[in-house]
């Protein structure tokens, strides 16, 4: 079994997805497969649970919903994939009983829980040029959550924030990143897709300091360590940088 993404930790189970398609349920004690699930393409993002049900995001496109307990299937959201994307994709978020997904078309989306119902979507970037490449706007970082606040940011697009419940864009900036966003307090974390690392105002989205020291080392996503953001490179250095300046 080639595990591509997770775990995920679920009171006694871990959560795991796989290069051949599928999400394996494990006993967290002696690592016991209590379920397995084929999906419909491979699971590239860690699977998410909350109030008894799994959301996988599946490389075309798709994300379901299956029961924790047994993994059948409880509902599925299907999006139209474009012709050419980035290898990847970013992990639901689950809060107050919606699930939020980005999507390859540079979408994002807001899902019921418990039964995948579309309770809002919204565009973070929309595709421009004349190339397919040019054309690439995938959501394939995590989002962020924090003070009711969704942040989400695109290849070749954009880097938004959303109120959480309604969908209302609150703000945008020109942005291109890959990776998963970190937030604190006050601040959005962000690593372009040239690995200059950004802090972004929470509240309006203006441009607290820029980073570019680290350019072209193909940096991790970004986490907060007490007062610091942290990133490593492709070649295994590891980055403490002062969240204030």
């Amino acid at each position: 079994t080639r595990i591509a993404a997770g775990p995920t930790w679920v009171a006694d189970t871990l959560l795991v997805g796989t290069l051949d398609g599928e999400v394996l349920a494990l006993a967290a004690g002696d690592g016991e497969v209590r379920w397995r699930r084929q999906m419909s393409s491979e699971v590239l993002a860690a699977p998410r649970a909350d109030q008894g049900v799994v959301v996988v995001r599946t490389l075309d496109g798709r994300v379901t919903g299956l029961n924790l307990e047994d993994g059948s299937t409880r509902w599925v959201y299907e999006s139209t994939v474009p012709a050419l994307t980035l290898r990847g994709t970013g992990a639901p978020l689950l809060e107050n009983g919606f699930a939020m997904v980005g999507l390859d078309n540079g979408k994002v989306i807001a899902l019921r829980l418990t039964d995948g119902r579309l309770v809002w979507e919204e565009t973070v970037a929309l595709p421009t040029g004349r190339s397919e490449v040019e054309r690439l706007v995938d959501i394939d970082g995590d989002p962020a959550l924090l003070a009711g606040g969704l942040f989400v940011t695109t290849f070749q697009g954009k880097i938004a924030g959303f109120d959480l419940r309604s969908g209302r864009r609150v703000w945008e900036r020109e942005a291109s990143s890959y990776q998963s966003l970190a937030a604190s307090r006050e601040e959005i974390y962000e690593v372009d897709d040239q690995s200059r690392v950004s802090a972004l105002d929470l509240q309006s989205g203006d441009r607290l300091w820029n980073q570019d020291a680290l350019r072209y080392r193909v940096l991790t996503a970004p986490v907060i360590v007490g007062g610091h953001v942290v990133v490593a490179d492709a070649e295994g250095y590891v980055f403490w940088l002062d969240r204030e300046t």
